[in-house]
């Protein structure tokens, strides 16, 4: 009995110290950066400019000996 509530108590111990990590993300969608740089563009051209293509990448520049 006494090993049996060890268990079901590590099992939820480790189930809430997942929680905070489910909410997290890569960053903003690409929607909303999409729509956000296609605004800026549109107003700092004074819409001579038109972006017709976005993909998001993970934005780290890499280096010899690192990031």
């Amino acid at each position: 009995m006494n090993r049996r509530l060890f268990s079901n108590l590590v099992k939820l111990l480790l189930a809430i110290s997942l929680f905070p990590l489910l909410g997290c993300s890569s960053g903003p969608p690409s929607s909303a950066a999409e729509e956000f740089l296609r605004e800026r563009i549109k107003k700092e051209s004074q819409e001579r400019i038109k972006l017709v293509g976005f993909s998001k990448t993970n934005g780290q520049e890499a280096a010899p000996m690192g990031v």
